[in-house]
């Protein structure tokens, strides 16, 4: 997933939230192998690694209508929202 924050989104309170995210939720997940902020300029990007897609699936559905997530997405801009998925070759 790569995003740009909301225009009126502060940098610290996306942190708090997006740590939110991780401890509360994504790492409750099965399946859930690794989850990784990074940042390049004003892009950010979460990659998260899962055991296999139908965990990755699961979790997404979760994901969306959750509280949790709510609080996340409303932090980002949606037009700037690209989610795209790789299988693992190793």
């Amino acid at each position: 997933m790569t995003f740009r924050l909301g225009t009126e989104t502060d940098e610290s309170e996306f942190r708090s939230v997006d740590g939110r995210v991780q401890v509360e939720f994504a790492y409750q997940r099965s399946g859930l192998l690794r989850r990784t902020l990074g940042r390049r300029d004003d892009r950010w990007l979460v990659l998260q690694v899962w055991a296999g897609a139908d965990a990755a699936l699961a979790a997404q559905a979760a994901f969306d209508t959750s509280s949790i997530g709510a609080d996340f997405m409303a932090l980002i801009d949606q037009d700037s929202l690209t989610i795209e998925r790789y299988d693992g070759v190793d």
